[in-house]
């Protein structure tokens, strides 16, 4: 299809999602192209609906969406690279031990970081919340923030590592 595909088409493709050549019949399969205006119109007409007549359905959607985002295992998907071999041990063992290490240290962190930056963490970490709230928690849309909780670890470590070189040297 050359040129700009507009959403103006009949309503006939609101509900097939596609539209055909111009003076060509619609039941033509092979000269169909995706309309993907239309589509993305119409999923979100759906999705407006389910929240105004499903509430409490769209409330339960926010609360497992902010349960998937900060989980600490990794969601699991058919058709990763390394199914079946160590690498699935590391996802299924490994990285929800560091995250379990990196969300304590970074608790700790709350404490040993300058306030200044707990505020900016906390604020970026509560907007990423509430989009996955809104939209989709996953833990592949938590790992663009998880710098933050590195940060505040790190601010965590570096305070206990003072306090155990000023432990020393008093005791010496």
């Amino acid at each position: 299809v050359t040129g700009v595909q507009t959403c103006a088409l009949p309503i006939w493709s609101i509900a097939y999602g596609y539209y055909t050549k111009p003076g060509v019949p619609k039941q033509y399969a092979i000269d169909r192209y995706p309309n993907e205006c239309v589509e993305m119109s119409f999923y979100e007409h759906l999705a407006f609906q389910y929240i105004r007549h499903h509430p409490a359905g769209k409330a339960k959607l926010a609360a497992l969406s902010m349960q998937l985002l900060w989980q600490p295992a990794a969601i699991e998907t058919t058709g990763r690279p390394g199914a079946g071999t160590s690498l699935d041990a590391a996802r299924g063992i490994v990285e929800p031990a560091y995250m379990m290490v990196l969300y304590a240290f970074a608790f700790a962190g709350l404490f040993a970081a300058p306030r200044a930056f707990v505020v900016l963490a906390l604020l970026l970490l509560a907007y990423q919340t509430a989009c996955a709230a809104a939209f989709v928690g996953a833990t592949r849309y938590r790992i663009a923030w998880d710098f933050l909780l590195a940060l505040l670890a790190a601010a965590a470590l570096a305070r206990a590592a003072e306090r155990l070189r000023a432990r020393r040297e008093r005791a010496a």
